[in-house]
């Protein structure tokens, strides 16, 4: 264990870069979460539509390549110091799989759904209507962020 945490170069620039990428994912999808909930909260279509497709195109560019590094960095660390971590450690095994949950969620759902969500709102869809149909949208926002917020607690406490 000493030799992963004391001294040794690449697991500290590992830890760094999981970290920091997991840091910008995690509080990027909160900054979302809150422009998203503004948006809406303002019932102004124009700011609603300009959210959700910068939702759209950060969710697409920047969180996939956040997590898939996030992901990456913290596979080649389980396996590159299996003497210290370990598939079947609780809190790395929670993280792969809430990885897998938050990606399909992301890339299946929200994604999409925030496209389709602009182009009802640029369309000219009643605000009734675009309030309505964003709920399910937001809902699944909100566990996606409470998602990542557990793997980050998880993470720190590494119960076992």
């Amino acid at each position: 264990m000493l030799a992963a945490v004391f001294g040794d170069t690449l697991f500290d620039v590992l830890k760094s870069v999981h970290v920091l990428f997991a840091a910008l994912w995690v509080g990027g999808n909160f900054a979302l979460m809150v422009a998203i909930n503004l948006a809406f909260f303002s019932r102004n279509p124009q700011r609603q539509a300009v959210i959700l497709r910068t939702t759209e195109f950060i969710g697409q560019r920047i969180f996939i390549p956040l997590a898939l590094i996030v992901v990456a960095v913290g596979i080649w660390m389980v396996v590159r110091y299996d003497n210290v971590f370990d598939f079947g450690n609780f809190w790395v095994s929670y993280g792969l799989g809430a990885f897998v949950l938050t990606f399909i969620l992301g890339a299946g759902f929200l994604g999409p759904r925030s496209g389709r969500a602009a182009e009802e709102i640029e369309a000219g869809l009643d605000q009734d209507a675009v309030i309505r149909n964003s709920v399910p949208f937001r809902l699944v926002a909100l566990v996606d962020t409470f998602l990542l917020w557990s793997v980050v607690v998880v993470m720190v406490v590494k119960p076992t």
